[in-house]
C-alpha cells in the first residue's frame, strides 16, 4: 500500500484534525459531515487517493485555514458507510509518515499539499530488542495495577513484529496529551519512540504520577 502513495505526494488531499495523529499501519475513524471534506472522500474513494491528517497547531483550529505540523500521518479509505443525509463514517489506514513541505493552490474545495516520505531510521537489533524486553516487563508490571489496559496494549501490539510498528501501535491506543502524540508521531527513531511510551506507561505505575494520561 505504501507505493501506492508516491504518485500522489505531489498532489496530497489535506485533512486538518485538532488533537487527532494518524500512525502508519493504525486506522482512524471518521465522521465525514463538511461539504468539502464529503468532496474530498469522494474524489478520494474514486480515484483511490490518499488523504494527509494534519494536526492542527494549538489556537488555530478556528481559522479558514488553520495551520498545521509540518509532519503528518497519511493513510488510504479502507471502509465507508454512507449515511441518508450525505455524511460518511470512514476508517482511514494509516501507510507512512510525511513531511508537508508546500501547500499548492488549488480549485479544490479542500487544502493540497506537496509532502515528502520519512522513513524510521535504522536501529541497532540489540537496542530494538532492550526495548521491547523492558516495554514488556513494564506491561507484566501494568497487569497487576490496570489489567484491562495492559491487555488492550499488549492486544494493539500482538500482530507488530519490527520496534517501530510496535510504537505506533500503543502511540495509536494510548489516550495522552495529543501534543504529545505528534512528538511520537515525528520522532523517526523507532527505539527511542518506543522508550518514551514505555516510560509514560511506566510514569503510571509510579505512586508521584500526576495522572494526566489514561492509559486506555
Amino acid at each position: 500500500m505504501t507505493d501506492a502513495l508516491s504518485p500522489h505526494l505531489d498532489h496530497l488531499p489535506l485533512f486538518p484534525l485538532p488533537g487527532a495523529a494518524l500512525f502508519p499501519r493504525m486506522t482512524m475513524p471518521l465522521h465525514i459531515f463538511e461539504p468539502r471534506y464529503r468532496t474530498m472522500v469522494e474524489q478520494a474513494r474514486s480515484d483511490h487517493l490518499p488523504i494527509a491528517i494534519g494536526m492542527i497547531e494549538p489556537g488555530k483550529k478556528n481559522h479558514d485555514t488553520p495551520a498545521v505540523y509540518a509532519i503528518a500521518g497519511v493513510g488510504f479509505i479502507e471502509k465507508q458507510q454512507m449515511l441518508p443525509d450525505g455524511r460518511s463514517l470512514i476508517e482511514l489506514v494509516g501507510v507512512s509518515r510525511v513531511r508537508i513541505l508546500a501547500e499548492k493552490e488549488t480549485t479544490l474545495p479542500y487544502r493540497v499539499v506537496r509532502a515528502e516520505r520519512i522513513e524510521d531510521t535504522p536501529c541497532d537489533p540489540k537496542a530494538a530488542s532492550r526495548a521491547i524486553s523492558t516495554l514488556k516487563s513494564v506491561l507484566f508490571s501494568l497487569q497487576t495495577k490496570q489489567p484491562e489496559a495492559a491487555g488492550a496494549f499488549a492486544q494493539a501490539m500482538a500482530s507488530q513484529k519490527e520496534v517501530g510498528a510496535v510504537a505506533d501501535a500503543l502511540a495509536a491506543v494510548i489516550q495522552t496529551d495529543p501534543l504529545v502524540q505528534q512528538e511520537w508521531l515525528e520522532q523517526c527513531d523507532p527505539v527511542a519512540r518506543l522508550n518514551a511510551i514505555t516510560e509514560m506507561i511506566g510514569a503510571f505505575l509510579a505512586p508521584t504520577h500526576p495522572g494526566t494520561s489514561t492509559l486506555n
